[in-house]
């Protein structure tokens, strides 16, 4: 499985160069307080900051220098909402586990179990009938988030593979088996799909319900991120995908045609952890 690289001097970071004289001036500030010496103006904001903060943030105030050099990450899990769409009130991905469990009461006669699969900033809280066999979530899943050329998948759970597959190992079982037979509340496991470029899911088995419907319904679900352009901050709307595993990958489509790399290729953005990997659009 691939990962990102990290890259030092990217958005997210601050790097300034002195000459020998100017560090050795500056140094009279670096372990002031952002209290001390008020005597100067943010460049951007035109409040009166400290000393240390116009010799060590770039002349600019915390909030100011925070934003252009530490802007908050819109595929960081901790940003991630979404809305319950039993009371379609807004919610963290942290908070809806919580909310869901008071939210969510009996509407029928069809045990069911309500469970949360996420990667990242993208999550989703489902019912599902507990009677149905593994494969049932697993096209769910495809259907929804994963499905671009037909890969095969597995659900790992309790340290054993559940294979979409039917040629299977000796230590692995099929996808066949019934939702009741494995899974409990609190009981959580992981997904795979595709096993060349993967995209691994986090799952849990949140509690049991009743329900009204043999199909999976979704109650909640992560809002798109909100992703800028990295050349023009603009909202970015198409993924490099050679440039994926870099982190500089997020384009608009007017940026994408001045972008350069070795092989520019391009797919758009969509509301899925498959996102930008291998031939996938999104829903259809």
């Amino acid at each position: 499985m691939k990962k990102n690289n990290l890259n030092i001097g990217k958005s997210g970071s601050y790097i300034q160069s002195l000459s020998r004289e100017e560090h050795d001036k500056k140094l009279r500030t670096f372990h002031m307080k952002n209290t001390e010496e008020m005597n100067y103006t943010c460049k951007e904001c035109k409040k009166i900051i400290s000393a240390h903060n116009n010799d060590w943030h770039d002349g600019m105030c915390d909030n100011c220098f925070n934003k252009n050099y530490f802007p908050d990450d819109p595929l960081d899990p901790k940003f991630s909402k979404g809305s319950c769409r039993n009371c379609k009130q807004p919610f963290s991905q942290r908070a809806m586990k919580k909310h869901l469990q008071t939210c969510l009461k009996d509407t029928g006669v069809i045990d069911s179990f309500l469970i949360r699969a996420s990667a990242g900033p993208f999550f989703i809280y489902l019912t599902i009938p507990r009677n149905k066999p593994l494969s049932f979530l697993d096209h769910f899943l495809r259907d929804v988030w994963l499905e671009c050329c037909g890969h095969l998948s597995r659900f790992i759970i309790n340290k054993i593979s559940y294979m979409s597959d039917d040629e299977l190992e000796e230590d692995e079982k099929s996808m066949l088996t019934k939702m009741f037979a494995i899974l409990k509340p609190g009981l959580k496991f992981t997904y795979e799909y595709d096993f060349g470029t993967t995209t691994m899911l986090e799952l849990e088995c949140i509690s049991a319900i009743k329900t009204n419907t043999e199909k999976p319904v979704i109650i909640a679900r992560n809002n798109l991120p909100r992703i800028k352009c990295m050349d023009c901050k603009n909202p970015a709307e198409v993924i490099c995908t050679y440039c994926i595993y870099s982190g500089d990958c997020f384009l608009c489509k007017k940026c994408a045609k001045k972008h350069k790399c070795e092989e520019p290729d391009f797919l758009p953005i969509v509301n899925s952890p498959r996102m930008g990997m291998c031939g996938y659009t999104g829903e259809d």
